[in-house]
């Protein structure tokens, strides 16, 4: 059984359910409240966003008072992003190659981008934010957690989600120190959860969810299964809780944590 996986995933991002893109703002309002606790007093002069995700991201961080730049390499993604908001720069532009001097930016998001790459990419990017992030300056990521997704990846386009130890490990190999590991939905191992992963590895059931359930039901589907996995806040993962969304806040090593 096979569909066409360009077209599920197009119809996927165009009918978000109203939690999903709650989460989604959930992930860059948290950004913002990291970045303001963290940086204090010291002014955050510019901040990059790499693949912004619709436009409730951009426009969240465009109520700070920096100078915010976001790029993808998708125009119709950086066009959501810069309609209506003049106080946004963007530019068609490949996270891997980014086209800015060194240590430019205070503080960089890419929320969920990195699985959408295979590993060597993902060495790329994270190679790439660390040379234009300033020395003192803050990395946000986050993406789909592959322990909790199971044997089937979260999205149809996702080339290689990562588990917590391997993300971890990318960073630390990158440069980066973790400065918070946090979470976002959570499952616990309650038999709704056993089957609703049961459910996302059968095919059957995959191609029911994406080609015979109408759109408005499909989204009614996804919030129940938010729902269940509790709420969207941003926070550490409590005891036999296993986060589908790694978000982890991090800075550049210092020096002497290199030797």
């Amino acid at each position: 059984m096979t569909f066409d996986i360009e077209q599920t995933v197009k119809k996927g991002y165009e009918q978000y359910s109203p939690g999903q893109i709650t989460a989604i703002k959930s992930r860059y309002e948290n950004a913002r409240k990291f970045a303001i606790d963290i940086f204090g007093n010291r002014k955050i002069e510019r901040w990059l966003d790499i693949g912004p995700n619709k436009s409730s991201g951009p426009e969240i961080l465009s109520q700070l008072e920096t100078k915010l730049t976001i790029v993808d390499i998708q125009a119709d993604y950086l066009k959501n992003g810069l309609d209506g908001k003049p106080k946004i720069t963007g530019a068609m532009m490949d996270g891997c190659a980014l086209g800015f001097p060194n240590e430019t930016f205070d503080v960089i998001t890419s929320l969920e981008v990195v699985e959408h790459m295979d590993s060597e990419k993902q060495k790329q990017i994270l190679a790439e934010a660390g040379r234009v992030l300033k020395e003192d300056g803050l990395l946000i990521i986050s993406t789909p957690n592959k322990v909790a997704s199971g044997k089937r990846a979260m999205s149809p386009d996702h080339k290689n989600e990562l588990s917590p130890d391997e993300l971890r490990k990318s960073l630390d190999e990158a440069g980066f120190e973790i400065k918070k590991e946090l979470g976002q939905w959570f499952f616990n191992e309650s038999l709704f959860h056993q089957l609703f992963r049961q459910a996302r590895q059968n095919p059957l059931a995959v191609y029911i969810y994406y080609h015979l359930l109408p759109w408005q039901l499909r989204k009614q589907v996804r919030d129940i299964t938010l729902i269940s996995q509790k709420d969207v806040e941003i926070r550490p993962a409590n005891e036999n809780e296993t986060p589908r969304i790694t978000y982890m806040v991090c800075q550049k090593k210092r020096d002497d944590e290199l030797l």
